[in-house]
């Protein structure tokens, strides 16, 4: 029991750290001290050898040339496109419900995967920000970018904590396009534990010092009758992944998940980028203190009537199309 609580200690100071740390530091010290294995699992049977001839890099690879900076890909130039588990980005349909470009995978793992540019000069005042328009489900690429840079363990014995980069969101987005059927999950699954049951590390505890990123809310996994379970497969009360610890946006209580925010748009690379921002927050002549761009949730209700009855929040239904990631930027710092 105190192992576990240590270990939970642990996880949390990580998940701190994984908001707050700063580029500059060292290894050691942006990390808590921790060191992260990440297992190279074997890769979902989906693809083609067409599909495999057309990627220039996976984001799964530990030496992807994803973990480097560059522009977002543009879909009008030939050549070769990244891969998400060895499927071209491309090849995943994009969310055809909503309208913007985020929504578009090729887009939302672009740059480290914090997504393409904001155009946000107007808001920001003469500050050289660089800021983004950040897909909201895509913590598993941020988590993964941020160990592979910083915490990284070259060997299984000398980490504390083991990655599963475990393509859950692609999984969900295809089965639900129709890209792949469910023989071919249920294969991969039976694939990825057969293969940890054979890790030693994984063994040791049982898969207690394991940690599995979901970037939606684990309410869509919870059990066999909600939407997650019947599109991946996977689903927070199976056996296997028992004492297994869980990043995700929100979720039921549990003493195995670590709540994390949605990743932001601000992304700062030192201390100075967030000291820079703090000013520009506290100095500007802005409208409204907090902005809330929220969907109608009966868990947000109270959220909801506490901005609309408040002169310092702006509230706008996230559910409006023409409004974008830019737009409450704007709002927020205006």
């Amino acid at each position: 029991a105190f192992e576990i609580g240590r270990r939970t200690s642990m996880l949390l100071v990580f998940a701190l750290l994984l908001r707050l740390a700063s580029g500059e530091l060292r290894a050691d010290q942006v990390c808590g001290g921790l060191r992260v294995f990440v297992y190279e699992l074997p890769r979902p049977p989906f693809h083609t050898e067409e599909d495999l001839a057309r990627i220039s890099s996976d984001i799964l690879d530990s030496n992807a040339e994803f973990l480097t900076f560059r522009e977002p890909l543009n879909k009008s130039a030939p050549g070769h496109v990244p891969g998400i588990a060895r499927m071209p980005c491309d090849d995943i349909r994009r969310d055809v419900r909503r309208k913007t470009h985020r929504y578009d995978p090729c887009s939302y793992i672009s740059n480290l995967g914090m997504g393409q540019e904001l155009d946000a000069a107007a808001v920001l005042q003469g500050q050289n920000f660089t800021l983004y328009d950040s897909y909201q489900y895509s913590l598993e690429w941020f988590v993964l970018r941020y160990v592979h840079n910083n915490c990284a363990a070259e060997r299984p014995e000398d980490a504390s904590l083991f990655l599963l980069p475990i393509p859950l969101d692609m999984i969900f987005k295809g089965a639900r396009d129709g890209r792949f059927d469910a023989p071919q999950i249920s294969l991969y699954w039976t694939m990825v534990k057969d293969f940890l049951r054979g890790q030693e590390s994984w063994r040791n505890r049982n898969g207690a010092d394991h940690l599995l990123v979901i970037s939606k809310t684990t309410q869509d996994y919870h059990s066999r009758k909600h939407l997650g379970y019947r599109l991946t497969q996977f689903h927070n009360t199976d056996e296997f992944w028992l004492y297994t610890r869980v990043f995700s946006i929100e979720g039921p209580h549990s003493i195995r998940l670590v709540s994390v925010p949605y990743p932001t748009f601000f992304h700062p690379a030192s201390d100075d980028d967030v000291d820079r921002w703090i000013r520009l927050i506290s100095t500007s002549k802005r409208e409204k203190k907090a902005a809330l761009v929220a969907g109608e949730r009966r868990q947000r209700e109270a959220l909801i009537a506490a901005c609309q009855a408040s002169n310092v929040c702006s509230m706008v239904d996230a559910e409006d199309e023409a409004f974008g990631y830019a737009d409450a930027v704007g709002m927020y710092l205006s």
